[in-house]
């Protein structure tokens, strides 16, 4: 189901001449078409497929999935090169409401909006990695600006990733500090200018950690999420109880599905039986596919 965020982005298109920088931030912007016809400012409602709408805090706080979304980037291409670019943070005052100056003409307008932690940009290679991947949605527009361009538009941008979601249905045991997730084949990135996923890395641990608060605790849920293409692929899955110095608790799933904008699910005992069983249900992403272990 996808739900509009009020997320206003300001996007202007100036000539050439009226920009000397590559990057580019405009305040105060009118939606009006200059007296030479050679600026259009133009709005974009930005929609998504969230599972709550993007709300307008006093920093323009934004929830996906249940997660912040902590960083917008804007990018804009012409002719192939990159002209300006934006990237705002949840800490931004104006968070949520970036303008650009763009050229008259054809343009690729790329948008990421991510909850990841510790992103790394490169433009050279157009890609961006993070260090823990969080909910992430990504869009390429293609925008032709002239003076008959609506100064309203709306653009929607898609899901880029799937997510691995364990349910440990028995208690979790006493002196337990963290959970570790380890897929063999796991994408950390997005190339943003085809939406596929990057910087694919095998057997690296996602440490998560377990607070007292949660011993005894059953049904206990942990989430993983990482980027993704739209073909389905299938991986292999270890989850790990440590006490910080020992594993204390170990489970294999052999053969996992994934696909972007679809969640996988997983339940099991970690600190008893062994086993698994699949098993299929629907959710607000395009599917959830779930098992046992």
């Amino acid at each position: 189901m996808k739900k509009p965020f009020a997320l206003a982005v300001m996007l202007a298109a100036i000539s050439m001449t009226a920009c000397q920088d590559d990057v580019i931030v405009i305040d105060g912007l009118s939606a009006e078409t200059s007296q030479n016809n050679t600026t259009k400012y133009v709005t974009f409602n930005v929609t998504g497929d969230f599972s709550s709408s993007w709300q307008q805090a006093t920093r323009g706080l934004v929830l996906a999935d249940g997660q912040e979304i902590t960083d917008l980037w804007i990018f804009d291409y012409q002719n192939g090169a990159l002209v300006q670019q934006i990237h705002q943070t949840s800490k931004d005052e104006k968070f949520g409401a970036p303008s650009l100056c763009f050229n008259m003409g054809s343009h690729h307008v790329y948008f990421v909006a991510s909850s990841g932690t510790d992103p790394s940009l490169s433009t050279s290679k157009h890609t961006i990695i993070w260090d823990k991947v969080g909910d992430t949605f990504y869009k390429d527009l293609a925008l032709y600006v002239d003076g008959s361009i609506s100064g309203n538009q709306t653009v929607t941008l898609d899901r880029s990733v799937t997510k691995l979601n364990l349910t440990i249905v028995d208690a979790i045991k006493e002196g337990t500090s963290s959970f570790i997730v380890v897929p063999h084949l796991w994408y950390y990135g997005i190339d943003y200018f085809t939406g596929r996923p990057t910087s694919p890395k095998t057997e690296q641990p996602v440490f998560l950690e377990c607070p007292s608060s949660k011993y005894g605790q059953t049904q206990s849920k942990i989430s993983v999420f990482g980027f993704s293409s739209t073909t389905e692929w299938k991986n292999n899955v270890s989850l790990y109880a440590t006490d910080g110095t020992f594993v204390t608790a170990h489970v294999d799933i052999k053969d996992a599905p994934f696909k972007r904008n679809c969640a996988t699910e997983y339940f099991g005992s970690l600190f008893g039986t062994e086993g698994i069983v699949s098993v299929t249900i629907n959710d607000i992403w395009d599917g959830v596919q779930s098992s046992t272990w």
